[in-house]
């Protein structure tokens, strides 16, 4: 028997996760909302349809998303996107963030790095994949 963990036949969705609107390179110090998209290309035989997504930042960056006032590891984003066998869709979300250096300063650009895992329901059964990011915060990265 052979693993096929990582290979095509074993990807039922290939994900993009982005960050549409970040912080500006003017930002102060405080609160402020990221949108993050998420793309969805369905590469199986079935509709799938997209659940949620549960978002956690890996390490420091330029800013920390604030988590909600719940229990959990992470913070969940409800959808019910479907996309049909063979097609794409892309869903957006906003996260409340807080900005941790002075525009200018040292780390005022360094990268935040994201986990997602993204919950789906298809006709054969729930299932989930990860995608991890690296997010530059600003044009030139």
């Amino acid at each position: 028997m052979s693993c096929a963990s990582g290979t095509p036949q074993n990807q039922r969705v290939k994900l993009q996760l982005e960050q549409l609107v970040g912080a500006s390179p003017v930002q102060s110090v405080g609160r402020f909302d990221v949108q993050f998209g998420l793309q969805i290309e369905n590469t199986s035989t079935e509709t799938v349809t997209l659940k949620s997504v549960e978002l956690t930042q890996i390490g420091t960056g330029s800013y920390t998303i604030r988590r909600e006032a719940r229990s959990g590891a992470g913070d969940h984003y409800a959808f019910n996107q479907s996309v049909a066998p063979g097609q794409s869709a892309a869903v957006s979300f906003w996260v409340h963030a807080f900005q941790n250096v002075l525009p200018g300063t040292f780390g005022a650009s360094e990268p935040v790095t994201l986990r997602a895992l993204v919950y789906f329901e298809s006709p054969s059964g729930q299932f989930h994949q990860v995608v991890q990011k690296v997010l530059g915060q600003f044009d030139n990265q």
